[in-house]
């Protein structure tokens, strides 16, 4: 199991807050993506674009996609963070704003957990660990 820094932090504090309830604490998988949850949505540009209803942004977003060894990474600063720059596309394209809490589920769906599994690997490797707990 590999777990970034902050996320053995969590982990071992909240063990450390559970003390004798190490069943409760075992049920503890945490996962801090590096970014922001719009980075995943970058694993099909095409994808998100549609589930954005603005599939004619793919072009625009795959070419913000290939500037990074994969979605996880894709943020140089505040304002390139995967939102800034949704947000800075929708608006210099004249097609409104970009609705984070609507628009980035509906392209999540669009993209699929799959999608986002093969191109970022932490997201993946967290979501293995949650799939291969013991029932």
């Amino acid at each position: 199991m590999h777990l970034t820094h902050v996320e053995r932090q969590i982990l071992e504090n909240i063990r450390s807050q559970l003390g004798t309830h190490e069943a409760a604490a075992n049920r503890f998988h945490p996962y801090v993506g590096m970014h922001e949850f719009e980075a995943l949505l970058f694993s099909e540009p095409a994808a998100a674009a549609r589930g954005m209803g603005q599939p004619h942004l793919a072009n625009e977003l795959q070419t913000i996609r290939n500037g990074f060894q994969n979605p996880e990474e894709i943020n140089d600063s505040y304002e390139t963070a995967p939102g800034k720059r949704l947000e800075r596309l929708f608006e210099g394209r004249g097609i409104g704003r970009f609705e984070k809490g609507f628009m980035g589920p509906l392209a999540a769906l669009e993209v699929g957990l799959e999608a986002m599994r093969q191109q970022c690997p932490h997201f993946a490797e967290w979501i293995d660990r949650l799939e291969n707990l013991p029932i």
